[in-house]
């Protein structure tokens, strides 16, 4: 027995009916499959017998015993599929029919559809998701959501563009979530509105779907919902307004704390919340490599609609905002030590959640100022820059500085100043030194008006700033700055606070704020006290302090190790913004170790990463120093053509290959040994076979590579005979295999 479970629209009905025919065409079952629908049937077992009799053809005129009997009667001995559709309003009749059933024919086999689990022995369970609803999948093709938009629309003779922005955001998760049933409502709607006008419909009343397509027992978003809501009882109706509050994937054990504030016992929380997803109002997910629920957002939405009378939506809202406030305020105490990288995944999956607490903490003048400390709580966990969302970041401390100001004209607090000098610390880490420079004015201004003492932030933004855009003559002035905010924060604030301006002291020594026997003492003082505290992720950073240093002062087996290290763990840890910069240093170390061509490419990579985490480095002074002297080591070796090919090959790479691509050079640096290229290709080898793959002729290759004709030839021979081929077409075919077995 299976049961295709899940919320109502989402295509249990049609993947049966389906399935039931390519079963009945390759003949599994020689005694028959069949469909049996239980629209429309009372909660009775005579009710659902009955339909079933109907179906299988069997003449019912009896009383209730009689057609039991004969229903068996009708399946002993037979080798078949029952498919049984739409149980959940009967679904107390149907576990009571089908162990009957199974008992007169072993050879029975049944396939359920239902918005609930039905329970029964040796049940196996197949949940229908929500069709995937990403606006372009991995290949750049549209979702399976948009493109079911797109053909339902062309049935009624409304084309959709692909690309059209509104067919992603109606099919998204912001709005109908992927629901087959609620894109076909949408598509219906094309007769009288444009795809604007939905979105925007929806965007008001999200659950008044306009009309149904044909015959569709599906008659509005509303309506389909609200068959799931009559078949609970009153607490689980409850439970499902307040859950609702919940954006995106949450932890039952959140929803047991946020519930606990309302009055809701914790015990009748956690039953309640797995009968939810029983009943398919949640459901289960991986998020981030663990197990949570989520509510879909057309089934969420008729929840903040439902009316309780002892819990208004806005108690609820603060209910959930005090939580998610109270977990950034614990996450920025906790996050320097052994439990950092937890919290640093946690937050980042919670960030639906955080988003919408800091909305509402925003959205009135007594929640205000603990809206702008849980901001600036957030900035100090650092999970944005390992998320590389150091963009949303400033977003968010702007909002809640305006929404500060709205609703408390003219008044200056300390947590203004600190939030406004984190805007500043995170503009100058993008590399916007313009938008660092303005809040960094602003903070300073803040900070005459408050008085006393300047906060660790303030000294946090200055002393970087100094570092990164200041002249060169100011990096002595820098490191300063920075061990002063290092001292402010020992006194004032948290152990990460601390321990992360002592890290930009020391990578501001790395870079050449201080002497060698100086920056090599404090990179490594400063590993060891990372590494005591048991904090990956500022101990992989220590790690690139120390490889940077190192490298400064031609200790190259050092630095490779270092790095080798630090890049192995951003990559478990999937620290994007880590790995973005380790991959730019290896390209920075190959340059100096004479590996041209994979510098190259290895800073090609780093540039599309940083513009994934939204970083230019022409606002970094020191790290761009460093970057156009690797480059032009590159120029020399290579000529600006195959310099220029190779920096572009890098840049179409994966974030996983740029990775893979680095800790291969560094594993073989380390060894002393030449780069392992596919195949055991030699570096002259792979590179000739590159621009052969680029379409270029014996002459071309030889006038990049700076050899004859006849060296080149000997070289793609040489390959050809490796990768145990006869021809160059099977050559470039092996290559590619090679490079890229996917």
């Amino acid at each position: 027995m299976v049961t295709l479970v899940g919320p109502g629209g989402v295509g249990k009905t049609r993947l049966a009916i389906r399935l039931a025919a390519q079963l009945a065409d390759r003949g599994d079952f020689p005694d028959d499959v069949a469909l049996v629908s239980l629209i429309g049937v009372a909660d009775r077992s005579l009710s659902v017998v009955r339909r079933l009799l109907q179906v299988l053809g069997v003449p019912d005129n009896d009383d209730e015993v009689a057609a039991h009997a004969a229903l068996a009667d009708r399946l002993a001995g037979r080798d078949m599929l029952l498919i049984i559709d739409n149980c959940e309003h009967v679904s107390e009749t149907v576990r009571e029919v089908l162990p009957t059933l199974f008992g007169a024919s072993p050879g029975l086999r049944v396939l359920t559809t239902s918005r609930d689990y039905l329970e029964l022995p040796g049940e196996h369970l197949l949940v229908v998701p929500p069709l995937p609803n990403h606006a372009t999948t991995v290949d750049g093709a549209v979702s399976a959501a948009v493109q079911l938009l797109i053909d339902r629309a062309a049935a009624r003779d409304a084309h959709i563009d692909p690309a059209d922005p509104d067919a992603a955001m109606l099919c998204g998760p912001a709005l109908l979530d992927g629901s087959p049933a609620d894109i076909e409502l949408a598509a219906g709607c094309l007769d009288v509105l444009t795809l604007r006008g939905i979105v925007e419909k929806l965007g008001a009343d999200p659950l008044a779907m306009l009309k149904p397509m044909g015959r569709s027992r599906h008659r509005s978003q509303r309506t389909i919902r609200d068959v799931s809501y009559n078949l609970l009882d009153t607490n689980e109706r409850r439970l499902w307004a307040v859950l609702a509050v919940f954006r995106g994937h949450f932890h039952p054990e959140m929803a047991e704390h946020v519930c606990e504030r309302l009055g809701f016992d914790r015990d009748d929380v956690a039953t309640g919340v797995a009968t939810l997803v029983q009943r398919s109002i949640l459901v289960r997910e991986m998020c981030r490599g663990h197990r949570r629920v989520r509510m879909q957002e057309p089934v969420r939405r008729y929840g903040l609609g439902l009316v309780l009378e002892d819990l208004s939506q806005s108690r609820i809202s603060a209910a959930h905002a005090e939580y998610f406030a109270e977990r950034a305020r614990q996450a920025a105490t906790e996050w320097y030590g052994p439990g950092e990288l937890d919290w640093m995944r946690e937050l980042g999956q919670d960030s639906p959640n955080i988003d919408a607490a800091v909305e509402y903490l925003l959205s009135g003048p007594d929640t205000v100022a603990a809206g702008l400390q849980m901001v600036v709580n957030l900035a100090h966990t650092r999970v944005d820059i390992f998320d590389g969302q150091l963009r949303e970041a400033r977003a968010r401390i702007g909002a809640a500085l305006d929404a500060h100001a709205r609703f408390h004209p003219g008044v200056t607090t300390p947590t203004q100043v600190s939030a406004v000098a984190l805007g500043a610390w995170l503009g100058y880490l993008q590399g916007r030194s313009d938008t660092g420079q303005a809040l960094l004015g602003q903070a300073r201004e803040l900070q005459t008006a408050v008085g006393g003492p300047p906060p660790h932030a303030l000294v946090l933004a200055e002393g970087s700033a100094l570092w990164l855009v200041g002249e060169r003559s100011q990096e002595t002035d820098a490191v300063e700055a920075l061990d002063l905010a290092a001292e402010i924060a020992a006194c004032s604030a948290t152990r990460g606070e601390q321990s992360m301006a002592a890290l930009f002291a020391t990578m501001a020594t790395a870079f050449g704020g201080g002497d060698h026997a100086t920056a090599i003492t404090r990179a490594h003082d400063y590993l060891a006290v990372t590494e005591k505290t048991g904090a990956e992720w500022a101990i992989s950073w220590a790690l690139f302090a120390v490889a940077v240093t190192e490298h400064g002062h031609g200790q190259s087996n050092r630095s490779i190790a270092a790095l080798r290290r630090a890049l192995t763990m951003q990559q478990r840890m999937g620290d994007s913004w880590g790995a973005a910069w380790s991959v730019w240093l290896a390209g920075v170390i190959a340059a100096s170790s004479r590996e041209s061509g994979t510098a190259a490419q290895l800073l090609g990579a780093a540039r599309t990463m940083r513009r994934g985490i939204g970083t230019d480095i022409g606002g970094l002074h020191p790290w761009l120093r460093m970057e156009n002297a690797a480059m032009a080591v590159c120029l020399a070796h290579l000529g600006p053509d195959v310099l220029r090919q190779h920096t572009e090959g890098g840049q179409k790479l994966s974030l996983d290959k740029a990775v893979e691509s680095g800790l291969s050079l560094l594993a073989s640096l380390s060894t002393g040994e030449p780069l392992e290229h596919p195949g055991g290709l030699t570096n002259r080898e792979q590179q000739a076979v590159e621009l052969l793959a680029n379409n270029m002729k014996d002459r071309k290759i030889a006038e990049v590579m700076g050899v004859s004709v006849r060296t080149v030839e000997t070289h793609l021979a040489n390959a050809r005979k490796k990768l145990q081929v006869n021809d160059r077409t099977a050559l470039l075919e092996a290559w590619r295999n090679l490079a890229n077995p996917s």
